[in-house]
């Protein structure tokens, strides 16, 4: 009796552990979002108070993203190599010291365009070192059950933050000074070492039956070899695929297409246009926070695939009525499917990906999100010029309804397999009990 009860208090000690390590690792993940976000209005206010050229300014944005696309493979390596943690302490106290280093020289008035695209280049470096292991981590502080829920938080913070974010970094640019500006900035990031630095991950030990295997297994798949394991394994494949199209689909028409349409088609201006993205958002977020509750009871590929179909035919049709309201309500529509499916998809990526190689599947997830957007802009802009408005969003919801439908197939191949393995181990068992 006395044994029952030391095992319940141990494992309920061991779920307050991970859940403790859970949420310290997002209040870290929430000051790095917020961090990206400050920072990144920061740098605009500072290029706009040194010149008003918008192509200086794109420039010093390109020097932000260039870095991440080529550090973010090597940033999987990295990952997998050594561990979550490690990289995150070494990134987060980076961020700490550029951050401070930035307040010193604005305090110092050196701040020029050229100190500025120096900063930019090593902040998108850092912070793409950083960034694969933020989803990577997940698994190794939450048990596969809570994995939806725990998506579903950061992903919450994420929306949050890009929602909020800059509106609090307006507020705060308004109170302070610039120079204090990023000294709060290093400030977060200091706090965010220390969340991290107390955060326990769940690690197989010696005594693991499976210790050896799966030792043999990360040996295997080092460094490059790695990225051949995603390559050849179709479910892997198929998400990312199904990643990369969304992208595509979704990049252009919204930062593109809606404008145009606000602008072109409905003849109503930016106010208008705020209120439809601060729609979508809204959706996003509440997208977010629902799947959460539901992901435990439905099969997660096919609340994907089904969630997949039924954004492609609201894309498809957005921009077809002419009545503002119907719009937005689609619009909210989209958000929150949107919001949903990004965390059945990383929660899908997270389950089906072998341990050692997480954090490589995660850099080319990130790699896809990072450098299609670019793609899908000009794809958006030549499409416009060329054909319509209307063109844009049938392309991407048709393209996000044929990806879907083929996650939807290999649902229902999986679970016809799943039906004849329980029927073969049903004859199996009659056959012993005879």
């Amino acid at each position: 009796m006395v044994r029952v009860l030391f095992e319940k208090v141990k494992m309920s000690k061991s779920f307050f552990s991970m859940n403790r390590s859970f949420i310290l690792f997002g209040v870290a993940a929430l000051f790095l979002y917020l961090t990206n976000q400050f920072y990144m209005l920061g740098q605009i206010n500072k290029l706009l108070e040194i010149t008003n050229s918008t192509v200086l300014l794109a420039s010093v944005l390109m020097v932000m993203v260039i870095p991440r696309l080529v550090i973010l493979p090597l940033a999987g390596i990295l990952t997998d190599k050594y561990n979550e943690k490690t990289l995150m302490l070494f990134g987060f106290i980076g961020l700490t010291i550029l951050l401070g280093a930035m307040g010193i020289i604005e305090q110092m008035d050196l701040l020029s365009l050229k100190v500025l695209m120096i900063f930019a280049g090593v902040f998108g470096g850092i912070s793409a070192v950083i960034l694969p292991s933020t989803f990577s981590i997940i698994p190794k502080v939450v048990n596969q059950n809570n994995l939806p829920k725990a998506n579903a938080a950061i992903q919450l913070i994420n929306q949050l933050t890009i929602f909020i974010g800059p509106a609090i970094a307006g507020i705060l640019l308004g109170i302070i000074k610039l120079k204090y500006y990023y000294i709060v900035l290093s400030f977060m990031m200091f706090l965010s070492v220390i969340l991290i630095y107390f955060c326990k991950f769940t690690k197989l030990d010696n005594g693991s039956e499976n210790f050896e295997q799966l030792e043999k297994q990360a040996q295997r798949n080092k460094g490059i070899k790695g990225y051949k394991v995603i390559f050849s394994t179709p479910m892997l494949l198929l998400l990312l695929l199904f990643t990369a199209v969304l992208n595509l689909g979704v990049a252009g028409p919204q930062q593109i297409g809606l404008p145009i349409l606000i602008d072109k088609e409905l003849k109503l201006g930016t106010k208008e246009l705020g209120y439809l993205l601060s729609v979508l958002g809204l959706g996003s977020i509440v997208g977010s926070a629902l799947i959460g509750f539901f992901s435990k009871r439905v099969n997660l590929l096919f609340s994907l695939s089904v969630l997949g179909i039924f954004f492609s035919f609201l894309w498809t049709f957005i921009v077809r009525p002419e009545h503002f309201i119907i719009i937005c309500v689609l619009l909210a529509l989209s958000g929150v499917a949107i919001g949903s499916i990004n965390v059945l998809f990383i929660t899908l990526l997270q389950l089906h990906s072998p341990q050692e190689i997480l954090g490589k599947v995660m850099s080319i997830q990130l790699m896809g999100s990072v450098g299609l957007q670019p793609l899908s802009f000009l794809i958006t802009g030549i499409v416009i010029d060329n054909y319509s408005l209307q063109t844009t969003f049938l392309l991407g919801g048709c393209s996000i309804f044929i990806i879907s439908i083929i996650l939807f197939l290999m649902f229902m191949k999986g679970k016809k397999r799943n039906k004849k393995e329980k029927e073969g181990k049903s004859l199996t068992n009659f056959s012993e009990q005879c």
